[in-house]
C-alpha cells in the first residue's frame, strides 16, 4: 500500500521503538533514501522499502549512517 504520511523524527529512537511495538499494522519509519530504520516488523530494519540503484546504496553503506548494520534491498524488492 501507499505511505500514508511522513513523519521527522529529532530524538532517541527508543520511546519510537515502544509506540510503534504497540501498534498491529505494519508500520515503518524510512530514511530520506528509503532505508527502514523503525518499524513494528523486526524483518524490515535497515533495508530499503523502496527500490534503490547500486551508487545510492553503496553510499550509504559507506556513510555509515546506519552504524555496523549491513543495509539491503527489501527481500520483496528483489
Amino acid at each position: 500500500q501507499a505511505p500514508v504520511g511522513v513523519v521527522v523524527i529529532k530524538t532517541f529512537l527508543s520511546p519510537i521503538d515502544s509506540l510503534l511495538n504497540q501498534i498491529t499494522e505494519p508500520v515503518a519509519l524510512l530514511s530520506p533514501d528509503g532505508i527502514v530504520f523503525a518499524a513494528n516488523r523486526p524483518d524490515w530494519m535497515y533495508h530499503a522499502a523502496l527500490p534503490i540503484d547500486d551508487e545510492t546504496l553503496a553510499g550509504i553503506r559507506k556513510s555509515r549512517q546506519f552504524s555496523d548494520q549491513p543495509c539491503g534491498r527489501s527481500p520483496a524488492l528483489r
